[in-house]
């Protein structure tokens, strides 16, 4: 992205769709993790609470994690 093509409520946009990302990748990671551990026969509780619970956390503790790790890389740098 050009630095023209951003203005303060751009940099706020991409800043929200990369941590976006970065939580459904965090998602797919944990839906892998699942599936090994259904290869692996390790039990699960299969009840939509504790899953659920487990989605939310890692979707918004990727989110946070970008925000606080990566976030640093949209920011505007003077020529």
């Amino acid at each position: 992205m050009s630095d023209a093509a951003l203005t303060d409520k751009g940099y706020d946009s991409a800043a929200f769709v990369k941590a976006f990302a970065a939580g459904l990748r965090g998602l797919v990671q944990a839906i892998v993790v699942y599936l090994i551990a259904i290869a692996l026969q390790v039990e699960i509780r299969w009840e939509l609470l504790p899953i659920f619970t487990v989605a939310a956390g890692v979707f918004v503790g990727s989110c946070i994690f970008f925000d606080l790790f990566s976030g640093h890389c949209l920011h505007r740098q003077n020529p």
